[in-house]
């Protein structure tokens, strides 16, 4: 009886295992999404798509209220009405800001712009602009100049800004190679040394000098390593040490030389006539005071010594 009973059991075991084969198969069937379900979400997505399309260049988001700021040089007012003009066009949630420079690019003065929108009416507008770094001297008028060579011929040439020679130029940006060497120069100085500078030149032998106001010529070189040799001027400048030199050679930024100093006298009095000027690459130490010999004794009237 048991081996009978085992036999039917095997002969049924095949058929049960189908059978829940077939039971996961209709439930992953079940699973699979509609085709129905695909072409609802699809249309969906393009109603949604749609609408915002729609809705950020729609007049419930347009622009009509605009603040500019930063706006300093003579022609403000006409910026202003510029930008204005062009914001008015836009919406709030589709700000194009290349319109923005398009319309500004007639005034060289504005180097970039940075917009922050306030739903649904109001779009705040910065004008950043140029900061002129020296002064061209174009045809017997100075020319300021930004760091990039644009020249501003809008802005005037304030006295505190460097003088630049250079040859004539009639589009926007500075085209004369010396004058473009000396701009560089001047863009890469901090803002305290630079408004000390005078002029720049060029000069065969010591290549680009700044000669400050009250103070030395500083020889530059190239324009390798700039930074390095402004600080190296910072430093060199703030030595007691240096005070009267009439050069600092900044050629090799790790040693920084000043030259045509006054050579050092005994209890820090003025050189005397016929001395000749000294170089030094640090702070000279003082010099000693030569030492003092005892009075020997008065001479007799008759010239003996007395006893």
């Amino acid at each position: 009886m048991r081996r009978i009973i085992l036999q039917a059991a095997g002969r049924l075991a095949p058929s049960s295992m189908a059978v829940r084969g077939r039971a996961r198969q209709g439930s992953a069937l079940r699973r699979v999404p509609h085709p129905r379900l695909f072409a609802v979400l699809a249309l969906i997505a393009v109603l949604a798509g749609g609408g915002w399309l729609w809705l950020r260049d729609s007049s419930l988001v347009s622009v009509r209220r605009v603040q500019v700021t930063g706006l300093t040089g003579p022609d403000a007012g006409k910026i202003r009405n510029a930008v204005e003009a062009a914001a008015r066009n836009q919406s709030t949630l589709h700000v194009r800001r290349d319109a923005l420079l398009r319309a500004l690019a007639p005034y060289p003065i504005v180097k970039d712009v940075r917009v922050t929108a306030h739903p649904p009416h109001a779009l705040d507008v910065n004008v950043i602009e140029q900061d002129p770094v020296g002064a061209v001297l174009l045809g017997g008028r100075s020319v300021p100049v930004a760091p990039d060579g644009t020249l501003l011929r809008e802005l005037p040439a304030t006295s505190d800004l460097a003088r630049i020679s250079a040859g004539g130029t009639a589009g926007p940006r500075v085209t004369d190679p010396r004058a473009r060497r000396a701009v560089a120069l001047l863009a890469a100085a901090p803002t305290v040394l630079r408004s000390r500078v005078a002029a720049v030149r060029v000069s065969r032998a010591h290549g680009l000098v700044a000669v400050l106001r009250h103070g030395p010529a500083l020889y530059f070189g190239g324009l390798d390593r700039l930074a390095a040799k402004w600080m190296a001027a910072s430093t060199v400048l703030a030595d007691r040490g240096s005070a009267g030199a009439r050069y600092v050679d900044l050629r090799i930024p790790e040693r920084p030389a000043a030259g045509g100093l006054p050579p050092a006298t005994p209890g820090g009095g003025t050189p005397t006539a016929g001395t000749t000027p000294t170089t030094r690459t640090s702070p000279a130490a003082p010099v000693p005071a030569p030492p003092q010999t005892s009075p020997g004794p008065p001479a007799s009237p008759t010239g003996s010594a007395t006893p």
